[in-house]
């Protein structure tokens, strides 16, 4: 079993969003775009993912997600000009984690179903997890629960999930039509597990949960500690 490394990257966030905006400036308003075009840039495909951030401001964007390896920059889009990539990571620290029996995991998730298709397109809808429930906040718990109880998770829910923001956010995505705006659900929850299988758990942990992870959103890991 590799050893599951939680990686901590501070970037420059002028020069990230600099890079953004040369990759494509309709979508540079949107941090999730500027964190995925510098990690795209910078390390290998997948290197880190899925991950969060963990603080922001005008000078640094500091995102943490889970890796296997060391994490170095190098190997990324080779269509990204060298001169971009000039001091855009400011720091990178790895630590090994072992996941003890218990433990109190955090996550921000997107809740989307796939229902029905298209009569042109054929594709499924994808609609907000709680469209049409009485209660959304019970519905997103229903869509955590269901993913972290899949069968091969590793992981053994002690508690019910506890929502603690829930809200629509409106992003920059690429569309068959082009760049725009949509609305979304931007669930954050709190969790207590036990880990049945510690192989199986780290498996599950790189793999994040629900879509946009490449976004910032899917990662589940320890409870963040507020400073």
């Amino acid at each position: 079993m590799d050893t599951l490394l939680l990686t901590r990257v501070e970037i420059d966030a002028p020069q990230a969003l600099r890079l953004a905006i040369a990759s494509d400036a309709r979508t540079a308003a949107d941090t999730g775009y500027v964190v995925k075009s510098a990690l795209a840039a910078l390390f290998a495909p997948g290197a880190i993912r899925p991950w969060r951030i963990v603080e922001m401001d005008d000078v640094s964007i500091i995102i943490e997600g889970w890796s296997t390896g060391t994490v170095l920059p190098g190997n990324g889009s080779e269509d990204v000009h060298p001169d971009l990539l000039n001091g855009i990571v400011m720091n990178i620290q790895q630590t090994p984690v072992t996941l003890p029996g218990t433990c109190r995991l955090q996550g921000r998730v997107v809740p989307l179903r796939r229902s029905g298709a298209a009569k042109r397109s054929g594709r499924p809808f994808i609609r907000d997890a709680a469209e049409g429930a009485g209660s959304p906040s019970e519905a997103y718990r229903d869509w955590i629960v269901q993913r972290l109880s899949a069968e091969g998770s590793g992981l053994r829910l002690l508690a019910e999930p506890k929502i603690t923001r829930a809200r629509k956010a409106r992003v920059m995505r690429k569309l068959s039509r082009g760049v725009g705006e949509v609305m979304q659900p931007d669930v954050a929850f709190e969790v207590e597990v036990e880990v049945t299988d510690a192989a199986a758990a780290h498996a599950f942990l790189l793999k994040g949960v629900g879509p946009q992870k490449c976004f910032g959103y899917g990662f589940l890991g320890p409870k963040m500690v507020e400073s």
